[in-house]
């Protein structure tokens, strides 16, 4: 045995371990991959039919080559494509480019043919649409594949607007839409427009929404009015803050959301009738007080208190109560003057005793004679005989007479200075009789005469100071704020009062009234006076006329739509100077007031005048049962609510109202 050098030995042995090393390396290695050279497709071209697919074949050399990524390039409005599969999509030719490393290796020319017309078909052959709506016209091609390239649609009649194969409705009524294809009627679309309907829903209260007609009202309101034992429903708002309130007369423009408005009875008020003893305790029939008149307290003719019945009483438990002022409008011809049980037993009759009774308030007339000279007019009678038959006629006491008093007091009445007086004072102040007969009015009145109408309207205040007292002794509880409702010429009264002192009126009515005082002094270059304006406000009554106080009182006018009547240059009312009348001819045109109604009414809310005016057409001068059920109504939801609303709920077809515009309609 060789024994190697140990040293020599160790070098051989690395030796023939590198190299074993590099004998399992050469085995190991793979051939290097062939070059790519080009890219062939198996089909220079090919047609294809709509819809159909076909999947590119092509050929890479070296066939060894590994082939990374491979760019189709088409048009895409005739194809699409999905891992290398072509669908065509539209008729045509084009070219297919096969790219790889940003060299185009082969073209595929592709032509797309279609296939023969056959038919249109539409989806829908019958639609419904309110006016306004709009609907797109969808149809089917028959086959499918087929480009449909141009299509006729044909509107037959005015109805319906089209753009881009879109109709909106115009018009109620039926209709149809014929679509062409190169002039072959293919299908007809029948359409039939409804009116255009908008929902309501109610909040606050368990009424479910409605569908009102576009334009139309809702309906007929007492179904839309809930009711409560707790709290008294006051009417809807468009806003839950109630600010913007509802009227049953706005038409329905858009879909809208109202919200029930709820007054929550406060027991603190009447909880319980602790009336005392005496004249003024309610009793199962109405009844009635004469009232002396008292100078020392401020009034110098009498009054009378009028005290519900107890027929009401139960229901109004809860609300606050206010005394209703009414004035006297009657024709008693109480011979002696002194005599006022035949006064007071015929204003028991009228509109008045209606609401005191639904509202159990009790009410006030004062009795005392006009101001004027109307009397003179149609007596030939001497002075005592005039003097005692002042109350037998309308006592128009807050006419330009009446209110100019005071003038008449100061100017010097027993002066002589008869010329100058008439010339300064009446043709300014006083009414077409009063300057027809003053002369003749210097022997009829005294200065004592005169004293007693020094005020007039401060002495309906003392009247009414005094009833409060008394009553409120008695246990009424009455609020300083009054109730003002007349009829006729007491709602003449009305209308003038509630201008005067707006400060203590909770609520007016004037019904068979004649020009609301204008809430101005100027029209159209026309100075308005009172009664017809305020331009002498301040002059007459002490202090400027205050238009926002005016305008805080909810005030309710009614007029008949057949009343033939006219306060002014008509008897037996002559409350205006000649010169006013002229004024009323030049705005609003000549006639009787009903003539003139429409232009009046909106004259007084383009002046500033806030107030419901209601118009029942087919009435004449006087009112329905269910009018006082309205009248009951608009004084009931303000006791204890605050600001002017109203109450639609008893609305019927042939009353008409006019209202301040709240909202803008198209």
């Amino acid at each position: 045995m060789i024994e190697w050098p140990r040293k020599r030995g160790d070098t051989i042995k690395k030796i023939l371990i590198i190299l074993f090393a590099f004998i399992l390396l050469a085995c190991d290695a793979e051939d290097p991959a062939p070059a790519f050279e080009y890219l062939e497709l198996t089909e220079d071209s090919i047609t294809l039919e709509i819809g159909e697919a076909h999947i590119i074949d092509y050929t890479v050399h070296p066939e060894e080559y590994t082939l990374d990524a491979l760019d189709i390039v088409f048009d895409p409005s005739l194809l699409s494509l999905e891992d290398d599969s072509i669908t065509a999509l539209a008729a045509g030719e084009t070219e297919v480019h096969l790219y790889y490393d940003d060299t185009l290796q082969d073209t595929l020319l592709v032509e797309v043919e279609a296939p023969d017309f056959a038919y249109i078909e539409l989806d829908k052959t019958h639609v419904e649409l309110e006016v306004g709506a709009s609907h797109t016209i969808e149809y089917t091609v028959h086959p499918q594949e087929y480009p449909l390239e141009t299509l006729d649609i044909e509107v037959d009649g005015p109805l319906v607007s089209l753009e881009d194969e879109t109709l909106t409705a115009l018009e109620e009524g039926e209709t149809e839409v014929h679509l062409y294809y190169e002039d072959s009627l293919q299908d007809t679309l029948y359409v039939e427009i409804t009116p255009m309907m908008h929902t309501v829903c109610f909040v606050g209260a368990d009424i479910e929404e409605i569908r009102v007609e576009a334009g139309e009202l809702l309906p007929h309101a007492g179904s839309l009015s809930p009711e409560e034992e707790s709290r008294e429903f006051l009417g809807w708002f468009y806003d839950e803050d109630f600010q913007e309130p509802f009227d049953y007369h706005d038409p329905i423009i858009e879909d809208t959301t109202l919200h029930a408005r709820w007054l929550d009875v406060n027991k603190e008020y009447n909880l319980e009738s602790d009336f005392s003893e005496g004249p003024f305790r309610p009793k199962d029939d109405q009844q009635y007080v004469i009232i002396e008149a008292d100078p020392e307290k401020g009034f110098h003719f009498p009054y009378i208190i009028y005290i519900p019945s107890t027929t009401h009483e139960e229901e109004n438990l809860g609300y606050k109560r206010y005394l209703l002022f009414e004035g006297y409008n009657a024709r008693p011809a109480i011979e002696p003057k002194e005599d006022y049980d035949e006064a007071a037993r015929r204003m028991s009759e009228l509109y008045g005793k209606e609401i005191q009774e639904r509202l159990f308030i009790p009410r006030v007339v004062p009795i005392l004679p006009d101001f004027g000279f109307f009397d003179i007019s149609i007596y030939d009678a001497g002075k005592e005989e005039l003097r005692d038959m002042h109350y037998t006629e309308y006592p128009e006491y807050t006419d330009a007479d009446s209110i100019a008093v005071d003038t008449f007091y100061a100017y010097g009445y027993y002066t002589g200075d008869l010329e100058t007086y008439l010339d300064t004072l009446f043709p300014r102040r006083f009414s077409r009789q009063a300057m027809t007969y003053a002369e003749f009015a210097f022997d009829l009145y005294t200065r004592e005469d005169l004293a007693a109408y020094i005020d007039l309207d401060e002495q309906y205040w003392a009247m009414v100071d005094d009833a409060l007292n008394r009553l409120n002794d008695a246990g009424w509880n009455l609020e300083e704020e009054i109730f003002v409702h007349g009829f006729s010429a007491s709602g003449m009264f009305a209308n003038r009062f509630v201008t005067i002192h707006p400060e203590r009126v909770r609520a007016m009515f004037a019904g068979g009234f004649y020009y609301p005082v204008l809430p101005s002094g100027e029209k159209e270059g026309h100075t308005l006076d009172y009664p017809l304006g305020t331009a002498d406000y301040e002059e007459l009554f002490g202090e400027p006329f205050d238009l926002e106080a005016y305008r805080e009182v909810p005030k309710l006018y009614y007029i008949g739509g057949q009343d033939d009547r006219d306060s002014l240059g008509h008897e037996p009312f002559y409350s205006y100077h000649p010169d006013q009348e002229g004024i009323v001819g030049e705005i609003f045109g000549e006639g009787m007031f009903l003539d003139r109604y429409e232009d009046v009414v909106a004259t007084y809310f383009e002046l500033g005048g806030n107030a419901y005016f209601m118009k029942d057409l087919y009435m004449g001068h006087g009112m329905r049962e269910n009018h006082h059920d309205i009248v009951a109504r608009f004084f009931a939801i303000h006791r204890n609510d605050e600001g002017p609303r109203f109450d639609h709920s008893l609305y019927e077809f042939y009353i008409e109202y006019r209202y301040p515009a709240r909202r803008e309609y198209p």
